[in-house]
């Protein structure tokens, strides 16, 4: 895979940039406002955070990514409108994805493989940004749902 962003299609519709840092702490994956990779932890701000979107004809490339904190959930949305994903508090597959106010901030997977769909296929950068965004969520068929523990198709 040469650069996810683009393979991928992750966007961020309603604004920020979309940002893999895959050389920071937290490993921060998603839409920010502020550049995270450049933040001592590598964390976007909750304040900072927004909805991600990606291109719907790669939804069975998305796998599951880790979410940080409690009460979120990984969503991986094809049939909302944008498609949806990331981590949210709340049921994120309805048909506008998950609002900005529950949106929460995710991580690459701690597993190589389920990380590997968003990871750069040469040498890793520090950060690789894009105006995209990505949105997920869980409806039938189509959506998908993980916990950390695992990633979880409905």
């Amino acid at each position: 895979m040469g650069d996810p962003i683009v393979d991928l299609g992750l966007s961020c519709p309603k604004a920020g940039r979309f940002y893999i840092c895959e050389d920071q702490p937290t490993r921060f994956v998603g839409c920010c406002t502020i550049d995270p990779c450049t933040t001592a932890d590598g964390l976007c701000p909750d304040d900072h955070l927004q909805p991600s979107s990606f291109n719907a004809g790669a939804y069975s490339k998305i796998l599951a990514q880790d979410c940080l904190d409690p009460g979120f959930l990984w969503y991986t949305c094809r049939d909302s409108s944008p498609p949806f994903l990331g981590c949210c508090s709340q049921m994120a597959c309805e048909a506008s994805g998950c609002p900005v106010s529950k949106v929460g901030a995710a991580s690459l997977a701690g597993n190589k493989q389920q990380a590997a769909p968003f990871l750069s296929g040469g040498s890793a950068a520090s950060s690789r940004a894009s105006s995209a965004s990505t949105s997920v969520g869980t409806s039938p068929p189509g959506t998908s749902r993980s916990t950390s523990r695992g990633f979880m198709t409905r």
